[in-house]
């Protein structure tokens, strides 16, 4: 498989999950979907130990962009930086 070099792109949007499934269940009125929402959501931290045990830079961009580490927002955009910086080095070699 052919490595191509990854940047970031400023038309693309990142997404809050976890605020997002918060939001959701906060207003909604239909108890099964809560358990929907609650259930997604921990799978969503097992997929979240998972990628951060595996520690790829191109899957770390993917989870910083959908929130699912925690860390500041202001950092957020320099740490996939250094992630993409990270990749893109990786396949110069």
């Amino acid at each position: 498989m052919v490595k191509t070099k990854v940047d970031l792109n400023p038309w693309q949007f990142d997404v809050n999950i976890p605020g997002f499934l918060k939001e959701a269940a906060l207003n909604c009125t239909n108890g099964m979907y809560v358990v929907c929402y609650e259930c997604f959501r921990m799978l969503l931290s097992q997929v979240s130990q998972r990628a951060t045990e595996l520690n790829d830079p191109v899957l770390n961009v993917l989870m910083l962009r959908l929130n699912l580490y925690e860390c500041k927002n202001e950092e957020r955009r320099k740490l996939m930086r250094m992630e993409i910086d990270r990749y893109n080095n990786q396949i110069r070699r």
